[in-house]
């Protein structure tokens, strides 16, 4: 199981450096608009929905780069931290706000297991998108383009981070309707094969999980 997670993430990464570099050529000559001017981006805001049973509480020390890697932390409704206050939807993207914090979810409106079974922490910051434009704006928004300009902007006497306002105030590129159009011909299968390979990796985290609680 473990050699398999590990072949997965290796074609994970290949995915997002596809994905990445055919984002990066449609950047060249670009200007760039300030986030509060889009319309069809929106900031989510705390506050979940009661649920029965239990869910899986994602904070960012459960992902890394752009994979859940530990889904063994279960909370109910009821019994959960403070934090565990971020209700994943369709066509959002989240991103650690936390300097030097590399770590982001994506959900696509095919991302059942994620938008039934999981919540986040509000050590996330989730923005949803306009379904055109979601596909190219979400790997931008998890690229290590927009994570320097995240670090360069992040604030604080400690433990540096973004904010909601910061965040508006970014300037990202001002990409074309013809642009998104050309990104999501190209980025859509990738993207359903990302999802595929991460939901392997989620149950074969959890058969994983039950074996050694069976077994040790």
């Amino acid at each position: 199981m473990d050699d398999k997670i590990e072949s997965n993430n290796k074609l994970l990464e290949k995915c997002y450096i596809f994905l990445n570099l055919n984002m990066k050529k449609l950047l060249i000559g670009k200007d760039k608009k300030i986030i509060s001017s889009f319309d069809d981006i929106e900031i989510i805001s705390s506050g979940i929905d009661k649920f029965n049973s239990s869910k899986i509480y994602l904070d960012t020390s459960c992902v890394s780069d752009n994979s859940i890697v530990d889904i063994s932390n279960k909370v109910t409704y009821t019994d959960r931290p403070s934090r565990a206050n971020m209700k994943p939807i369709k066509n959002s993207v989240w991103f650690a706000k936390l300097k030097s914090s590399p770590k982001h979810i994506i959900v696509k409106d095919y991302s059942d297991e994620i938008l039934d079974n999981c919540i986040f922490s509000t050590g996330f910051l989730g923005i949803k998108i306009d379904n055109l434009k979601f596909n190219l704006l979400s790997t931008y928004f998890t690229s290590d383009v927009f994570e320097k300009e995240k670090d360069s902007l992040s604030i604080g006497a400690t433990m540096q981070s973004i904010n909601n306002v910061t965040f508006k105030g970014m300037y990202i590129p001002d990409f074309s309707p013809t642009d998104y159009i050309i990104f999501n011909n190209l980025s859509e299968p990738i993207l359903k094969l990302i999802y595929e390979t991460e939901l392997e990796n989620i149950k074969l985290q959890q058969l994983k999980l039950n074996y050694l609680t069976k077994f040790f």
